[in-house]
């Protein structure tokens, strides 16, 4: 819901307390200095009663998704459509804490591209670096060019320029319909897996450990 027209509503609900209770004073205090027919006070108690009555049903309604805690307001709403910035807020805020505990920045992406003739991509791999890893994020050739070994020679030249820079370790995700065979013929191997994703479809989990001048042996 829309918290302008939430907080419209609180306000409402609010505002009719408000007007009952000054029905309720003007019955029992005012009335009683003024020549008023005897009928007056007893119909503004009672419109006092049925006033609050409908305000505490609405604030009961509107709030019953609130979890009180001493000074705030806490709401848990479901937003099926969140703005990219709300979702950028959260993922900084993790981010923040993961900088604090390990002392490592954001992730780092880097991407290496198949082009056509006229500069358009027909290919590419798009990895995040992190700590001593490379998260293989999205590996995509256009079926027109599949088969002839551009996906292979996108990849090998991220994992290189990856251990180029200390990051030793790809792991990469990829679903029962999607690539397993392709990533296990370049050196990848299961480490786990989520069945039931989707109906049929399971999700396994690959990695490898990358080759470089700057690793250490052990």
């Amino acid at each position: 819901m829309n918290k302008t027209f939430q907080l419209g509503r609180y306000l409402f609900a609010i505002s009719m307390m408000a007007f009952g209770l000054m029905h309720f004073i003007f019955s029992n205090f005012v009335t009683g200095l003024l020549p008023v027919p005897t009928w007056i006070p007893g119909r503004l108690s009672n419109d006092y009663f049925d006033t609050c009555t409908i305000s505490s049903w609405m604030l009961r309604n509107e709030t019953k998704d609130l979890k009180r805690i001493p000074g705030h307001f806490l709401s848990l709403q479901i937003d099926e459509n969140p703005s990219a910035e709300e979702l950028r807020l959260l993922l900084d805020e993790v981010r923040h804490f993961n900088r604090a505990i390990t002392g490592e920045q954001r992730p780092r992406p880097v991407a290496c591209f198949l082009r056509d003739a006229e500069g358009h991509i027909i290919g590419g791999v798009h990895a995040d670096l992190w700590g001593c890893s490379a998260h293989i994020a999205v590996v995509w050739v256009a079926e027109s060019e599949r088969g002839q070994g551009y996906g292979s020679a996108l990849l090998q030249a991220v994992e290189s320029y990856a251990a180029t820079h200390a990051h030793f370790l790809a792991y990469v995700e990829t679903t029962s319909f999607q690539a397993r065979p392709f990533y296990e013929s370049l050196g990848y191997r299961v480490y786990g897996e989520l069945d039931g994703i989707a109906e049929g479809c399971t999700l396994f989990f690959l990695r490898k450990d990358l080759k470089g001048p700057n690793r250490k042996r052990s």
